[in-house]
């Protein structure tokens, strides 16, 4: 939103006039404070000391005194003459006969800052001083640190309202930018005379398409007035004006430039190239150099876009500071307005190192312009680079994501978060389990003689098994792996042939060698077999589909269903696995509980019961003892367990056999959980970041509408995630990526921070 306010001195007496598109306030008549007058010449001695005082690198001509006074302390007095300087300006703003164009401004900001319909999120507020006979230039006077919309201060963002300079007459109107391949920067660097370009060159060089005036195609001229204006009006155009050097004030010429020792162009003498020059593009001018307001009036009036300049002398430490800012803001897409108020924070958060540096520079606009930035079209893929170290936190990130052991514990904690987020949505399944885990637990094996805890009482298992067949179980697995033959086989192996005599699939737990298991124990050529070799944490499935010797739980589970008998392993994820990865393998779903998954019992409460209402599918296994597992060494516990088992029940640990009811459950109801890889997320949320970062900062969203975009497209993101994982059976990665999206979203926050 574009507003304009007039001010004009006459007699002692300023007019002020607000308008807009469309419509038009009533002019307003107040005194002229004469006192601003006394106190701008009183802040006016005060910097200008201050800063020789510091230094003589002044990039005007104005010198005060004649040497440094080393017992009078000018940064005192400058921010004292700053405060009182600034106090009467924004109070003599206040007098009440101004309240309805304050007001007006105001809503214009809540409005904008309101109403999604607004195109910008700003209010340009164009100021035009006309001073006929007054002892000071209102030009002069720091109109951006008008405190305009203090009242409304809970309402409107501090950036929302951007104050401009509009000079009196504009003559011409703007010249749309052509299509050019690279940006292209002329800058000129004047009369060096105690002054340092080095820092500034360097900056400059960062653009494309970078020419200076120092450049050894120019060096050796007899005629520099004749190169730059030749420089000025080249065919091909420009579409930024730089200059560095001293400058000054003059009216007649419209302001003077030194370009030498001893040498000076007044913008009149180039006013035709300056013509050409913005038929051919030319967009924008900066004049790091001293008081330029008549400079910028006259660029403006040929037809310019924007001209930013420096009201007062500055220091060329101050000059360089500002450069420094505007370039860093610009270069992330920024408009020239906002840049400039970017830097002019900088110098706002370091007032003690630059103090009342963020009241000199000033932007001249031409009101029907849009504002310049960069260009975003084919060099925007550079930006989506990441910094050095963005770079190095990224590598640290992808190199984590890849070890096992830090996979574990984010899917693991995903999973906790994803059991809460169940029990909200009230996920649970009704149907009953269609396994049932009997478990050979400590009360189990303290019956048995301590020398047949291991190897596995086989005359125990008999037992077991003779008491699942009154059950009339469809199958019956033991995830126990008998490899030497023993006493006890013959009455195991009598169980075993009458379970298939009733029709009954039997399956045995086996190694990855299929030789394994000893013929004592069963007739080898009636029972199926099933390696437990496994990922913990991970559905096993076989690299490609299998038929008589699969996984255990895959085993178990095709004798339910033979649409299972094509499961296996994406090409991808056997490919991954020779890496120590399982891209894209099935997890083990602990979100959902123990007891919807199987029917745990233990194996002495088995054998007590009577009851034949149980799951037809039995799974005899180790359950929590110390010795269980292959080589007896309890490697068959997990202890602590998954962590979202522990939010299902008290104990504290977790047995293989409970692993493969899982995953039989799983492979039974189609739940198979895709993990996306965490390194193919960090990859997306470093390109979505920087994209979704670089269309903010060339949206025209307020700095509150742009903080609420990322905070809150970082929760949808993790809704999405839960969603995903519950409805489609998708592991979204949610913690690293989002550390990656914030990599690139932190320097935007730190910028509106520093903005603020």
């Amino acid at each position: 939103m574009k507003i304009f306010l007039e001010v004009t001195f006459v007699k002692q007496v300023c007019l002020f006039k607000l308008f807009g598109q469309g419509w038009e306030q009533s002019p307003v008549e107040i005194p002229y404070s004469e006192a601003l007058t006394e106190y701008y010449d009183l802040w006016h001695k005060a910097y200008l000391a201050h800063y020789q005082s510091v230094g003589s690198e002044i990039r005007g001509s104005v010198k005060i005194g004649t040497g440094k006074t080393p017992s009078r302390d000018w940064r005192s007095e400058l921010v004292q003459a700053e405060a009182i300087l600034l106090t009467e300006f924004n109070g003599w703003l206040e007098h009440e006969r101004l309240n309805k164009i304050r007001d007006t401004i105001s809503r214009c900001a809540i409005e904008v800052q309101t109403n999604s319909k607004e195109t910008s999120r700003f209010v340009d507020l164009f100021v035009t001083c006309h001073s006929q006979d007054s002892l000071l230039d209102l030009a002069h006077l720091p109109w951006e640190a008008w405190e305009v919309g203090r009242e409304f201060a809970k309402l409107i963002d501090g950036q929302t309202i951007r104050i401009a300079r509009k000079p009196n007459t504009i003559q011409s109107g703007v010249v749309k930018r052509p299509y050019r391949d690279r940006l292209r920067v002329l800058a000129i660097f004047g009369d060096e005379t105690d002054l340092n370009f080095k820092a500034e060159k360097a900056e400059l060089k960062k653009f494309p398409g970078y020419v200076d005036l120092d450049d050894p195609r120019f060096k050796g001229t007899t005629d520099l007035k004749q190169k730059i204006c030749d420089a000025i009006a080249d065919p091909q155009g420009w579409d930024i004006l730089f200059f560095a050097g001293h400058s000054n004030e003059a009216k007649l010429v419209q302001g003077e430039i030194a370009i030498a020792p001893g040498k000076s162009l007044m913008i009149r003498e180039i006013e035709p190239q300056l013509k050409l020059a913005q038929e051919r593009g030319l967009q924008f001018a900066i004049f790091n150099s001293c008081k330029g307001l008549d400079i910028a009036n006259a660029l403006i009036e040929l037809g310019l876009s924007q001209v930013a300049i420096m009201r007062e002398p500055i220091h060329d430490a101050v000059a360089i500071q500002f450069l420094n800012g505007f370039l860093r803001a610009l270069t992330n897409y920024d408009d020239v307005h906002s840049a400039l108020m970017f830097a002019c924070g900088q110098f706002r958060a370091s007032r003690t190192k630059y103090p009342s540096a963020y009241l000199i520079p000033s932007l001249f606009r031409h009101p029907e312009a849009e504002l310049f930035r960069l260009p975003q079209s084919r060099y925007q893929f550079r930006k989506l680079l990441p910094k050095r170290n963005q770079a190095i936190a990224l590598a640290t990130l992808a190199f984590l994501s890849l070890l096992p052991p830090v996979q574990q514990a984010l899917m693991q904690s995903r999973q906790v978060l994803q059991t809460g987020y169940r029990s909200l949505r009230q996920s649970v399944s009704t149907q009953k389990p269609s396994v049932l885990l009997v478990q050979i637990d400590q009360t189990s094996v303290e019956q048995l003689d301590a020398r047949k805890v291991y190897p596995m009482d086989r005359s125990y298992l008999a037992q077991l098994l003779k008491r699942a067949q009154t059950i009339k179980p469809t199958t019956i697995a033991i995830d126990y792996v008998f490899d030497n033959p023993e006493a006890e086989d013959q009455a195991l192996k009598r169980e075993i042939q009458q379970a298939i005599q009733q029709r009954t699939k039997v399956i045995l737990a086996n190694t990855e060698d299929p030789k394994t298991i000893t013929p004592s124990v069963a007739p080898l050529d009636q029972i199926q077999q099933g390696y437990i070799n496994a990922f913990p944490f991970y559905v096993e499935l076989p690299s490609q589909p299998c038929h008589q010797f699969c996984p255990f739980s895959l085993a178990i589970a095709k004798t339910q269903s033979s649409k299972l008998d094509q499961a296996q392993l994406l090409p991808l994820t056997t490919f991954s696995q020779a890496f120590g990865q399982n891209w894209l393998q099935p997890i083990i779903d602990f979100s959902i509980s123990p007891d919807e998954a199987y029917q745990t019992i233990s194996a002495t409460d088995f054998l007590q019961q009577s009851s034949t209402d149980l799951p037809k599918i039995v799974l005899i296994a180790p359950g929590n003892y110390d010795r269980a597992g292959m080589t007896g060494r309890g490697e068959d516990l997990f202890d602590p367990p998954p962590l979202s088992i522990a939010l299902w029940r008290s104990s504290s640990t977790f047995t293989g056999g409970e692993f493969h009811a899982y995953m039989v459950h799983h492979l039974l109801q189609r739940r198979l959980v895709i993990p996306i890889p965490d390194l193919w997320l960090i990859a997306i949320a470093a390109v979505l970041g920087q994209v979704i970062v670089l269309r903010l900062q060339d949206s025209q969203y307020s700095q509150r509408r742009m903080l609420g975009i990322l905070i809150g497209g970082t929760i949808l993101w993790g809704w999405l995630g839960l969603e995903l994982y519950l409805s489609a059976s998708i592991l979204v990665p949610g913690l690293l990526p989002a550390i990656v999206f914030w990599l690139y979203a932190f320097p935007l926050v730190k910028q509106m921070g520093q903005k603020a």
